[in-house]
């Protein structure tokens, strides 16, 4: 159960990061939850997928 739950909260953080399609839409999507400019730029910018 804990590997369906983990996979299930993957994937729907990959939903939602899909929907935002643009780089500046997730930056401010992502500061408005809670999460540092710097941090969030670094997210959004980054090349790894996983």
């Amino acid at each position: 159960m804990r590997d369906l739950s983990r996979w299930i909260r993957w994937r729907l953080r990959s939903v939602l990061w899909k929907q935002w399609k643009t780089g500046s839409k997730r930056c401010s999507v992502l500061c408005n939850r809670g999460v540092s400019k710097d941090l969030a730029a670094q997210t959004v910018g980054s090349c790894h997928k996983q």
